[in-house]
């Protein structure tokens, strides 16, 4: 499996290509991240498969 976005554990899917990630803290006035699903970071954590 691939390691982006789109399969982390912090990314939370808002648009068919774009997300939030969730990795820190939001930021004041401005909230989380908006990132491609497809992009990929050096702090990527797969999901589990468990609910």
């Amino acid at each position: 499996m691939s390691e982006s976005c789109s399969t982390c554990t912090f990314f939370k899917s808002t648009a068919v290509t774009y997300g939030f990630c969730r990795r820190e803290s939001p930021v004041a006035k401005v909230g989380f991240p908006v990132v491609p699903s497809d992009e990929w970071c050096g702090q990527h954590e797969p999901r589990s498969s468990k609910p």
